[in-house]
């Protein structure tokens, strides 16, 4: 029941927050996409993973992100053509568990 503008807004300012707001360290080395030491082990190893489905991961984890948000997020990269939908599959089952 959210817009794909407000999705959006929020996803910016979300991917934003989690690679400007660490925990505290100097910030030394952070390319800012993310710390990818939180991601699980399948997703570095398999190249199938873009970077937006990483980002997309690394803000759930760090953001309290709705449910409804994390789904229009997805549905937006496909029909951007950010993400396949066998990796939107992927990504739902990471992240709506």
């Amino acid at each position: 029941g959210m817009s794909r503008e407000t999705a959006a807004s929020m996803l910016s300012s979300l991917s934003r927050t989690a690679s400007g707001s660490g925990s505290g360290s100097s910030g030394s080395g952070s390319s800012g996409s993310g710390d990818l030491d939180e991601v699980p082990e399948e997703m570095l190893e398999d190249g199938q993973w873009s970077d937006y489905s990483r980002e997309l991961y690394y803000a759930v984890q760090h953001g309290n992100l709705s449910k409804e948000l994390v789904d229009a997020s997805i549905q937006m990269a496909i029909q951007e053509g950010r993400i396949s939908e066998e990796e939107a599959e992927k990504l739902y089952i990471l992240l709506m568990q």
